[in-house]
């Protein structure tokens, strides 16, 4: 019993895979296949930043992430950088890019294979699952890297390194278009929340009835039927200003709750 226990707690501290074991660069069946180096152009982009990138740091940088005592051997960590480079150089979903990846040589060269590979090299939550284990702090080293790379081959200076500017324009963001509808809507339910909250008995809060008017909105929206929609937007700015005049007249100019409309 006193074996189980033991051999249960090692399981729960080494939830990590074994560290990866090293490829081995040649094998005998590759005797008979063609090496990537009499194949493809070794000047093509991407052959030239493979030889580039510093891929052992990558093995000392998430060196932690792995058990030495415990687990299967994990997938070759250059693999796994690599195909994340690669997803984010060509804006690949997991599933796209390890179908491009078994059709592509130099992509297969990138990440470090010296003759074709017809199957893919891992799975797909293999992916999803690396990430994870890594972190979004230790994912920084694969940005570190390229910053290097870029600062070695002058392509940018030290100098312009000290202030970055992002430009948000391009960045999605968790912001709806703020309709005339959404807008009626939230204030409803803000002043609905605002007078429960501090004990303000309303005539009527039209939360309900203002739901059923937003999805009449989208409906009449959809069948082009504008006149319609237009009259149900103006019955919510009805409804809005009744519950704010009833807000205003039950609240005092002091009371708290009239800071927090």
């Amino acid at each position: 019993m006193q074996g189980i226990l033991f051999f249960s707690s090692k399981t729960l501290q080494f939830e990590s895979a074994m560290k990866p074991k090293p490829r081995a660069q040649s094998s005998q069946l590759d005797l008979f296949q063609a090496h990537f180096d009499q194949l493809l152009n070794l000047d093509h982009r991407l052959c030239i930043l493979a030889r580039k990138i510093d891929w052992q740091r990558f093995d000392v940088a998430f060196a932690h992430c792995y058990s030495s005592e415990m687990g299967a051997p994990g997938k070759d960590i250059r693999l796994l950088v690599g195909l994340h480079y690669l997803k984010h150089m060509f804006n690949e979903s997991d599933e796209s890019l390890l179908d491009r990846w078994v059709e592509n040589p130099y992509l297969q060269y990138y990440c470090g294979f010296t003759t074709m590979q017809h199957d893919g090299p891992l799975h797909l939550t293999c992916l999803v699952k690396w990430r994870q284990r890594v972190g979004g702090e230790k994912l920084l080293a694969l940005l570190t890297e390229t910053v290097t790379i870029a600062v070695k081959d002058k392509q940018i200076t030290k100098k312009e390194l000290a202030q970055v500017n992002v430009d948000t324009t391009v960045q999605e963001k968790n912001i709806t278009h703020p309709t005339d509808l959404k807008l009626y809507l939230k204030a409803l339910n803000n002043l609905s929340a605002v007078a429960k909250q501090h004990g303000v008995k309303l005539r009527q809060t039209y939360c309900r009835v203002a739901k059923q008017a937003a999805q009449m909105v989208g409906r009449y929206a959809h069948a082009r039927q504008f006149k319609r929609m237009r009259n149900r937007l103006r019955k919510l700015r009805t409804w809005l200003g009744r519950v704010i005049r009833d807000m205003r007249r039950k609240v005092p100019q002091s009371d708290a709750a009239r800071k927090d409309c």
